[in-house]
């Protein structure tokens, strides 16, 4: 397995780890609903879809828009708002780096090349 295949399962599992984050503790029709087409999304990214690169990176960079906007409006003064944050930290790094990985062919260029689909 090269390294180009590694960053992409990375960014899956991130994904998949994210959307299943969000329904917990109790699951909605609405969140199954989102982590199905989320993995369908990832299964195509994993086998090279180059469209699927676009439709992943794009609500991943309006993802890190929001969530950097909500971190500048939550002032820090108690332990709630403190794990918010802390939790909102980890979604913005994530975001962020997946989309300028997924946008930035660099990374994983010979992923999308060697497997058309």
């Amino acid at each position: 397995m090269n390294n180009q295949k590694i960053v992409v399962l990375t960014i899956i599992f991130g994904f998949v780890s994210l959307s299943i984050y969000s329904w917990f503790p109790t699951p909605e029709t609405k969140d199954l609903i989102r982590l199905t087409i989320n993995c369908i999304l990832c299964w195509f990214l994993y086998r090279g879809a180059n469209w699927s690169r676009w439709v992943m990176a794009v609500p991943s960079l309006l993802a890190s828009v929001t969530t950097a906007t909500m971190l500048l409006k939550i002032p820090a003064q108690t332990a709630e708002q403190i794990t918010t944050m802390i939790g909102l930290t980890v979604m913005f790094i994530f975001y962020s780096t997946a989309a300028f990985v997924l946008i930035n062919q660099k990374f994983i260029k010979t992923h999308f090349i060697s497997t058309e689909t």
